[in-house]
């Protein structure tokens, strides 16, 4: 897991060809005019969710198998569980079409405000969407999916 500010994002070049795309995307404030939804960068190896809620007090840890999250907060402030996926219990089945799992346990507090994001890889556990503080916040997000390894011909 990685948490900074988008002012350094070019720090982070060279994790991953998908990843360097999407950081210099969120560095070129890309994200910022996009309409809430789906946006293709490259089909499914690298999209982005633009997202708009309320936080809430409490959520389930979730991972992804072949997919890296990267989570920008545009507007808002929010808390994000985090934890080693390998000290989580797994809540239920894993979704591999939707290349989602819930998990049981307590996530380490991340905030995130606006101008920062958080890189999450299939090795951790999160739970996006919490309240930072006592009360709900609106947020304005963009959640970037990097698939780890790209399809053939993108």
């Amino acid at each position: 897991m990685i948490k900074d500010s988008i002012k350094n994002s070019s720090v982070y070049h060279g994790i991953h060809p998908g990843v360097d795309e999407a950081l210099k995307s969120i560095a070129a404030g890309e994200c910022r005019e996009w309409e809430t939804g789906r946006h293709d960068i490259h089909h499914d190896d690298i999209f982005c969710l633009i997202q708009e809620y309320e936080t809430k007090p409490k959520g389930k840890l979730e991972a992804h198998d072949r997919y890296i999250d990267i989570q920008v907060v545009l507007k808002g402030t929010e808390r994000i569980g985090y934890s080693d996926r390998s000290r989580l219990v797994v809540d239920g089945t894993f979704d591999k079409s939707a290349d989602i799992g819930f998990f049981e346990g307590e996530g380490d507090p991340i905030i995130l405000k606006e101008g920062e994001f958080a890189v999450f890889f299939p090795g951790d556990g999160h739970a996006p969407g919490l309240n930072a503080g006592d009360e709900p916040c609106r947020v304005r997000k963009a959640v970037y999916k990097i698939r780890l390894s790209p399809s053939a011909g993108t």
